[in-house]
């Protein structure tokens, strides 16, 4: 029979049970409490700073670490050892254990205590998601009746896996913010193509609705920004509706449309000539998405296509009125030549004559260089290409009479061993006729005109130079113009059609050359042309290379 003192004794046990029960309660809702903040954070920093705080109340150690492991290496550590947890963010290969205490901690998932020492044990728990580790948890506590209880190391197991719930929950957050910012990104950018396109784009879903549509679109369309989401029946005025229509019901039928050329009447403008084009629009698995529209803007297109038929009637022109007056220009030097037969000795009228046949042939230079300047412009100039000597080409232009001057003294210096060229002599020979003949005229006081001949890194080197009127630097980037002349009280006396340099530009570049200009006024200049030194090709020399 119990005594009063085993009765105490037992009331006594079931107090302290009833108080360690309690305290168990109180633990676990204090748990339940921490591991719902644990839960429910979002930052991974924030995630492991309240796990190193709820497992120091656990455990009453302020020395934890916890190690989390990323593509085969440490991503984070985490110490706290003052009243502040500090998240200290390094990369790393290792871990403070060895690999062998690492791989059975991995292989068991479950909690380990290494004794360090006397007096120090480290228990090691692993963090883990649905079985895979993802880190660990390091805890230095005092050995003895210090050390972690199974009862303590169940509660911090337990923070340890809502804490690695949070950690996989934050790191798929993160991974799809990042995704969502690549998306937006690329739509952004997509978006800004679209609106950044000369063209009109227009989307319409499989129903008619609009989905996209840009600036140019709208405004070719005289639409409103309101468009997106309303059918374009409604949206879109009826003179649109009047040829869109036809084009969307064939591009249903088909597939696609053929492009239409239609006018649009907008305020700004009075007409805007369009070209409309449609087609099915799918997605990856081929399903239709809708129609897309592309509207081009055909006002440049037609006005450039103006300019070239007024381009081609002027070249024909020309070339037809130059073949006109190239006959009775003929008949009259053939008259003016056998009418100085007639006046013999007559002074006055061998000077009228004199007057007549120079300038017919002024008029059939002119006709000369306006044929050639027609040519050039349609793309018809041919070159007959051969191998010559360089020298021989200057040697022949220099007996000629057009570089003949009596005020003038014509000098060369021809580099030795000057190469042969593949090059159309006659018109070469005219680069050097007007380059020499324009030195003589441009320097009306006389004086020397040198012209040098040299090779300059695979390229012959022809240089004109005289000591005339010279260029101002206003006009140096305008001579190679057609009919471009300086007009200024110096050159007024002096004749010519200011075709010649724009010939011996297109020339010189018919030939894959170049040609410079080096002046100053008052003192001369200094004409360049650069040629490439190349051989003749295995076909002969009697190919025609055309200039297109």
């Amino acid at each position: 029979m119990e005594t009063v003192e085993d009765l105490r004794k037992e009331m006594e046990e079931l107090r302290r049970e009833n108080d360690a029960l309690q305290r168990t309660v109180a633990d676990l809702l204090g748990l339940k409490d921490i591991a719902s903040k644990i839960a429910s954070a979002r930052e991974i920093n924030e995630i492991l700073r309240l796990l190193v705080d709820a497992v120091r109340e656990v455990v009453k150690s302020d020395d934890i670490m916890l190690s989390l492991i990323g593509e085969g290496q440490v991503e984070f550590r985490v110490r706290r050892k003052s009243e502040e947890t500090k998240i200290i963010r390094r990369k790393g290969p290792g871990l403070m254990l060895n690999n062998e205490i690492i791989q059975w901690v991995i292989k068991e998932r479950k909690p380990t205590t290494i004794p360090i020492g006397e007096e120090h044990t480290l228990t090691v728990v692993p963090l883990m998601v649905r079985s895979e580790v993802i880190g660990f948890m390091y805890i230095d506590s005092p050995s003895g009746e210090d050390s972690i209880t199974p009862q303590l190391l169940e509660q911090v197991t337990l923070l340890a896996n809502v804490a690695s719930g949070a950690l996989h929950s934050a790191r798929l957050l993160q991974h799809l913010q990042e995704q969502h910012r690549v998306v937006a990104n690329t739509l952004s950018f997509l978006r800004d193509v679209i609106e950044s396109i000369h063209n009109g784009i227009l989307t319409l879903d499989p129903q008619g609705c609009v989905t996209q549509v840009n600036r140019n679109a709208l405004m070719m369309l005289d639409a409103s920004g309101e468009t997106v989401g309303h059918d374009y029946r409604e949206a879109l005025s009826a003179e649109v509706r009047s040829w869109l229509a036809p084009l969307l019901e064939e591009t249903h039928e088909n597939g696609f449309a053929i492009e239409r050329h239609v006018t649009v009447k907008l305020p700004s403008v009075a007409e805007l000539a369009l070209a409309v084009s449609a087609s099915i629009l799918r997605d990856e698995q081929n399903a239709v998405r809708g129609t897309i529209v592309v509207l081009r803007d055909m006002t440049a297109s037609k006005e450039l296509e103006r300019l070239r038929h007024l381009d081609q009637m002027k070249s024909e022109f020309v070339h037809n009125v130059s073949h006109e007056l190239r006959t009775p220009l003929t008949s009259i030097k053939a008259y003016t030549e056998a009418l100085v037969d007639f006046v013999g000795t007559d002074p006055t009228a061998a000077k009228f004559l004199k007057v007549i046949d120079s300038e017919a042939d002024r008029l059939i230079s002119l006709i000369e260089d306006l044929l050639n300047v027609a040519r050039i412009e349609s793309g018809k100039m041919q070159l007959n290409l051969g191998t010559y000597p360089a020298r021989v080409i200057v040697e022949e232009v220099l007996h000629l009479s057009k570089v003949q001057s009596a005020k003038h003294k014509v000098i060369t210096e021809f580099a030795p061993d000057l190469p042969d060229l593949y090059i159309d002599k006659e018109k070469m020979k005219e680069v050097v006729i007007n380059l020499i003949s324009n030195a003589i005229k441009y320097s009306p006081q006389g004086g020397e005109v040198k012209v040098k001949l040299g090779v300059e890194e695979q390229n012959l080197r022809l240089d004109v130079t005289d000591h005339g009127m010279g260029i101002a630097e206003e006009h140096l980037t305008k001579i190679f113009e057609q009919f471009y002349r300086v007009d200024s009280s110096l050159t007024y006396k002096v004749s010519g059609t200011g075709l010649g340099l724009a010939i011996v530009k297109s020339i010189v570049e018919a030939h894959e050359g170049v040609i410079k200009v080096q002046s100053e006024p008052g003192k001369g200049s200094t004409f360049s042309v650069w040629l490439l030194i190349k051989k003749e090709p295995k076909g002969g020399s009697d190919l025609l290379k055309w200039r297109e």
